[in-house]
């Protein structure tokens, strides 16, 4: 097929009803990159979710009972499920490092400081709230660790 139509319907790309309108989202790589992609850990939501968009959506070669199953992880929409949880992951996980570090700096923290005596400084410096939130943004940092 020629470049700006899917090598699956023939449709122009931003008409396909298949992986290539995923595809020009951004959900997936591109159809030209010939670069493989690795296959992102996939959960049972992400499954669900992908398979419940193909039952909406259709499209040739569809088995959402199939996606729903586990049998097709590495189709384009369970994929770009799974890699858009884990990106918001990463990215939860980031904006907390970064307010617990500035949080740090504010009250004169010095580097390599322990969790707990931050926490101890953000208290003096800020008061109660500001040092609970700080231990509450750590320990959501250590659950997102483990997701």
């Amino acid at each position: 097929m020629s470049e700006g139509y899917c090598d699956d319907c023939g449709a122009a790309l931003e008409y396909c009803a298949c992986r290539a309108s995923i595809a020009a989202k951004g959900a997936v790589q591109s159809m030209t990159n010939t670069q493989p992609t690795p296959i992102a850990e996939v959960t049972q939501e992400d499954r669900e979710k992908a398979a419940s968009m193909m039952d909406i959506q259709g499209g040739p070669n569809t088995m959402p009972s199939h996606i729903r199953m586990g049998q097709d992880d590495g189709h384009p929409v369970v994929q770009a499920f799974a890699r858009h949880r884990l990106t918001a992951l990463a990215d939860a996980e980031r904006k907390l490092e970064d307010m617990c570090a500035s949080l740090e700096c504010a009250a004169g923290c010095d580097e390599g400081v322990t969790e707990d005596q931050a926490y101890s400084e953000i208290l003096s410096w800020g008061g109660s709230a500001v040092a609970s939130s700080y231990a509450s943004a750590r320990q959501e940092i250590e659950r997102l660790k483990k997701v």
